[in-house]
């Protein structure tokens, strides 16, 4: 269960580029990851919480609708696991080998609030599905304060001021009334523009401009190529094939009533962990394996630019 979080106050109108950064930065402290969606235009937020959009988004999750049914259940048998048996968990020889003791404590306090956001991530996405019949915003200020509620206790394990130090290295310089630059530390400068009382960065404000007029019959042009041929049902097959051996061998960990019988299941799991691509296996293994190596066999790919916003 999520803790409880104060109400999000109305976004500032009329603000300054400096002070909508602040409020930004503020809200996300206090447990409000949802202020990015605040943060975007109105007309960005009307198309997408129009029942056009969200009828054609919802129609494109038709297709995975059995595989992600067999997903949530999994997620919910793995949360299970983590929740219930926190104790095995933390006591496994596979976790206390691996970490070393001096950062043991750490690891004790941050178990629930990471928990707490994986599985409040795993449900924002397994509600999508739902996004027919209810708004983007309304999803958004659902799930965004128990999302904002479990990240407020990661975010308090940091050193006192580590946070702050690290938005202070920010450097803004508002030019006009509608411009202005936003520069990262170690970054380029981004040029930012206030539109619909809301600033955003240049480029996304010219991107924006250039598709919305066509976004949702590019969409559904999309949707009914990929409903096309046999490849989707295939992979559901697939997917559901290595989704029902993952929750079999989640079960013997979910039944163990000792540490002994938790991490014979944990170790039976490692055993398993190469043919669901998760590592393991002799040379590459998890803490705790033939070689005391973690499952980090590459560098996971980076996303693609377009993978930022929805458009």
């Amino acid at each position: 269960v999520a803790p409880a979080v104060a109400p999000l106050p109305a976004f500032p109108e009329n603000a300054t580029l400096q002070a909508t950064v602040d409020f930004c930065r503020d809200q996300l402290m206090a447990g409000h990851p949802e202020v990015i969606w605040q943060a975007l235009p109105e007309d960005i937020r009307q198309m997408m919480d129009s029942q056009e959009f969200r009828s054609t988004l919802a129609k494109s999750l038709t297709s995975q609708k059995q595989t992600m049914t067999q997903i949530e259940g999994l997620f919910q048998k793995l949360a299970q696991v983590l929740v219930t048996k926190k104790q095995y968990v933390m006591n496994t020889p596979m976790l206390t080998q691996a970490v070393p003791p001096g950062m043991m404590p750490m690891v004790q306090d941050g178990y629930n609030p990471v928990v707490g956001t994986v599985y409040e991530l795993g449900m924002l996405i397994f509600d999508l599905p739902s996004i027919d019949t209810q708004t983007m915003s309304e999803m958004m200020n659902s799930h965004g304060p128990k999302l904002g509620g479990h990240l407020k206790g990661i975010v308090a394990m940091l050193p006192p001021g580590v946070a702050q130090q690290a938005m202070a290295g920010i450097a803004i310089e508002q030019t006009d009334d509608n411009h202005g630059t936003l520069t990262m530390p170690g970054e380029e400068a981004t040029e930012m523009v206030r539109y619909m009382d809301r600033w955003i960065p240049l480029d996304m404000f010219q991107e924006w401009q250039d598709k919305k007029g066509s976004m949702l019959s590019e969409m559904k042009t999309a949707l009914a190529a990929a409903q096309q041929g046999e490849q989707a049902a295939e992979n559901n097959m697939m997917a559901g094939m290595m989704i029902t051996m993952a929750g079999s061998i989640l079960d013997p960990m979910l039944a163990a009533k000792s540490q002994a019988q938790f991490d014979q299941a944990l170790a039976q799991v490692m055993q398993m962990a190469p043919m669901l691509g998760l590592g393991g296996g002799d040379d590459h293994g998890f803490p705790g394996g033939p070689d005391d190596g973690f499952p980090i066999d590459e560098e996971p790919a980076a996303p693609g630019a377009g993978d930022a916003f929805p458009f």
